[in-house]
């Protein structure tokens, strides 16, 4: 999954550390250079309060693909658009984060999904778990096929 690119700032320079979103560098001459990578923008730490709507929804894009969840949920909110917490959601669920699913769920008030998602949480087959993910979202066939590869062939 490609999230984005950053210029190197010195042509040469070999990586040493890379650290949440810094990158130490090791220059031709021996200094230690520290960047800060672009990929890393959504984060709401520069103070900035004005930012745009494509801006504020290519962070939480980002937030999302590097699965910075907090980051995705302030992000979010700055929207609060049905569409973007939905995608949100989606994301959390193909990534089976159903703990952190269920809290999306419930800040866009989908009791329903919340009530499915409480009741297969505590099932340690990834397989069965995927099964039900996909019948949710109505990919029967991939969910048939899950359920025959899991540990209760009998739910297919």
């Amino acid at each position: 999954m490609f999230v984005g690119t950053t210029r190197l700032p010195i042509f040469g320079s070999v990586p040493l550390l890379l650290n949440t979103c810094l990158l130490l560098l090791l220059d031709s001459s021996g200094k230690i250079v520290q960047t800060k990578l672009e990929t890393y923008g959504f984060l709401n730490d520069s103070g900035e309060q004005e930012y745009t709507l494509d801006d504020a929804t290519d962070r939480l894009s980002k937030a999302i693909l590097m699965k910075r969840y907090d980051d995705a949920v302030f992000w979010a909110k700055q929207l609060n658009d049905s569409h973007e917490w939905n995608k949100f959601a989606t994301a959390l669920l193909y990534s089976l984060n159903i703990d952190y699913a269920i809290k999306v769920f419930r800040e866009i008030d989908h009791s329903g999904m919340v009530m499915a998602l409480e009741e297969i949480k505590h099932v340690e087959d990834k397989n069965l778990v995927s099964a039900h993910f996909a019948a949710l979202f109505g990919d029967y066939d991939l969910a048939q096929e899950f359920f025959l590869t899991c540990g209760c062939p009998l739910e297919a």
